[in-house]
């Protein structure tokens, strides 16, 4: 099994039955503050830096993952490292600047902003940079401030 076989096989209620509802909503908010990055990955591992601790992934299994807190079992920044890795393909985002001509109309704000619809205005008539696939990591050159936006599905 290759770790991409691994990551596509622990979705949202995989992740919970694993650790906890908690532990889960936690790694997300993690990943949506921009806490989570990709060190390294290969086909069967990968390393992330999560919260400033070091999480490493094998494709083994999910509970073979390690980290360097002192939690035991699967702790936040395991779940987050997995969040992170759904959501951007497990590869480094591309960067793609922006502004707000990208930007069609209000329904596409609000489609992409979710609950921080009044920044997300604020952010696209300022332009900037944004990083990753299904979440998205806004950069202000200007202002050096970054806004996050991650969507974790509740059944």
């Amino acid at each position: 099994m290759s770790l991409a076989d691994l990551i596509a096989g622990h979705d949202q209620d995989a992740l919970i039955a694993s650790s906890s509802k908690g532990v889960v909503i936690r790694a997300g908010k993690d990943v949506a503050a921009g806490k989570v990055r990709l060190a390294a990955r290969d086909e069967t591992s990968a390393t992330l830096d999560a919260d400033q601790q070091t999480a490493t992934l094998s494709a083994a299994k999910l509970s073979d993952a390690r980290c360097s807190c002192p939690a035991t079992g699967l702790c936040r920044h395991i779940i987050a490292s997995v969040l992170y890795l759904r959501a951007s393909g497990g590869t480094p985002p591309q960067l793609v600047v922006w502004s707000h001509q990208h930007i069609a109309s209000h329904q596409d704000i609000a489609a992409f902003a979710g609950a921080d619809w009044p920044r997300a205005v604020s952010l696209a008539a300022e332009g900037g940079s944004v990083t990753g696939q299904s979440g998205r990591t806004v950069s202000l050159a200007a202002t050096g401030e970054v806004a996050s936006f991650f969507c974790l599905l509740s059944h």
